[in-house]
């Protein structure tokens, strides 16, 4: 693995199939828009811009299509707790700064704990549709095109994000 002292000879190197950016919110909007620019799916903590001219620079920069999503204020739950979601909570850095919790199906034995090194509680499906969260982040995303339309079938309203194999909301 190479180490970079600087994130735009990271981006310049361009053998990287996406950003995900955890760093202070100030120096945030720089690093998602140059990501975007040259078309990588991007991952960012909230908040993505601090000014309005810089978050009006990244809304044009993400256009029709983005793989951007501003959550600031937004809630976010997780949609079952396969192992691989652990991996890629743990390899992200999502926690419960970033997701309020993860719905698992009625019945698991998840239900009432954590998800492994983490404070994001493990609770019954049927509390989404209630609490009807603005996002809801599949972590079988190998499954989504199945997930999605029982979800909606059961009642959810939100939008989802699939973050694999190319982050996009739904």
């Amino acid at each position: 693995m190479e180490a970079f002292g600087d994130w735009r000879l990271m981006l310049d190197h361009r053998r990287i199939d996406a950003a995900v950016i955890a760093t202070p919110p100030g120096a945030q909007a720089e690093i998602v828009a140059t990501a975007l620019a040259i078309g990588l799916p991007v991952f960012a903590e909230k908040p993505l811009a601090l000014a309005l001219d810089q978050a009006v620079s990244l809304a044009a920069a993400t256009g029709p299509l983005a793989n951007v999503i501003e959550v600031k204020g937004a809630r976010i739950w997780g949609i079952s707790a396969p192992s691989r979601a652990s991996t890629l909570m743990s390899y992200v850095g999502i926690d419960d700064g970033t997701i309020d919790y993860v719905a698992e199906i009625k019945g698991s034995l998840k239900i009432g704990k954590y998800m492994p090194g983490t404070l994001v509680p493990v609770v019954e499906e049927a509390r989404i549709f209630e609490d009807q969260p603005e996002y809801a982040l599949i972590f079988s995303w190998h499954i989504a095109e199945e997930l999605i339309p029982k979800l909606r079938n059961q009642g959810y309203r939100g939008r989802f994000i699939v973050p694999l194999p190319i982050p996009h909301l739904v």
